[in-house]
């Protein structure tokens, strides 16, 4: 009875409506990581890779939130309970590296060991040396640990991620990684867009860090006026997202309440900012940043049309009619 109650009642509810986990994930996924469109294949390649436990590359500049985006897919579906070990493999020696990595006999364990059954993620795979990376490849190959000072092999079934600054490819080619841990690595590739090309996530990213520091220092929360979030969007952001969040929460130790454009200016490097003054509007007429807009989406594309609209989030038949509208020379200036 039960049971044929509960079909009845799935009976009449429409397909749309049967959210999926997987749905839920992508959901979950989009508030975290932005919903513009150079994201949605980030948050595509997240969530499958959520889904299954192959090894996985995360690529991008730096700050742009390559560890972040790892302890998000780790974390999907109850593997967040498994271990998550993190290892910094720039600016330590062979030994110390070893050591972090496959422990010593009668001494503090490895991080591989630690990460049993869950996940371990090696930070700027790229400068680690490169017999440590063929060491590193042999053992998640054959899913045996051996550290130093002990003859028998432990058991070892752990997930691999690394994050590689600019390229894997390009950083393969260069030498800088070997070719049995690249092509181990790349079994999913996730390439994470620089800030300055998500131009409409930053009014919300930087909310969100003014929020997250006035949490912190428990006091009131501040926000950018108007032409502070010009100044922001218009900004090339070098540093990515580490830079954003930093300037926001020196934003909000300096000053509680409206942060305006004269205080945001005097947290950012000054030639920048001097360059940034040049390419906006000289007014926030909406026509005006519109045109604005328009002209910095075809700079940053090498005239790409197409590219262009997809940057702005706008369909392409009506990107060509604000470009007719405004004229091509308008833009360009």
């Amino acid at each position: 009875m039960f049971a044929g109650q509960m079909l009845g009642t799935l009976s009449v509810i429409p397909l749309s409506r049967m959210e999926s986990p997987l749905d839920r994930h992508r959901d979950d996924l989009r508030q975290k990581l932005g919903r513009s469109s150079p994201l949605r294949t980030v948050v595509d390649q997240a969530v499958l890779a959520a889904e299954n436990s192959c090894n996985l590359v995360i690529q991008g500049e730096a700050g742009t939130g390559k560890t972040y985006l790892a302890g998000l897919i780790h974390g999907n579906r109850g593997r967040g309970r498994s271990p998550f070990s993190i290892v910094n493999c720039a600016g330590h020696s062979v030994q110390q590296l070893e050591a972090e990595l496959f422990g010593r006999r009668g001494k503090e364990p490895g991080k591989l060991s630690v990460a049993a059954g869950g996940t371990i993620l090696l930070r700027q795979v790229e400068d680690a040396p490169l017999g440590l990376q063929d060491k590193v490849a042999g053992m998640i190959h054959e899913r045996r640990l051996f550290r130093k000072g002990e003859s028998a092999a432990q058991p070892l079934e752990v997930r691999l991620m690394a994050t590689v600054r600019g390229d894997a490819a390009t950083a393969h080619r260069e030498g800088r990684l070997s070719e049995a841990l690249y092509y181990q690595l790349t079994e999913q590739v996730i390439a994470l867009p620089s800030l300055h090309d998500l131009p409409k996530e930053i009014p919300r990213l930087a909310a969100h860090f003014l929020h997250e520091a006035a949490d912190d220092l428990q006091r009131a929360e501040s926000r950018l006026t108007d032409d502070a979030v010009a100044v922001a969007v218009g900004y090339s952001w070098p540093g990515n997202i580490r830079q954003l969040k930093n300037v926001m929460r020196r934003a909000a130790i300096y000053h509680v309440g409206q942060i305006g454009r004269d205080l945001l200016e005097s947290l950012l490097p000054a030639p920048v900012v001097a360059e940034a003054k040049r390419s906006l509007p000289p007014s926030l007429r909406l026509e005006e940043v519109e045109q604005w807009a328009i002209g910095e989406a075809l700079l940053r594309t090498g005239g790409r049309k197409m590219q262009a609209a997809e940057l702005l989030g706008m369909e392409y038949q009506r990107f060509r009619r604000k470009l007719s509208k405004y004229g091509k020379h308008e833009v360009a200036s």
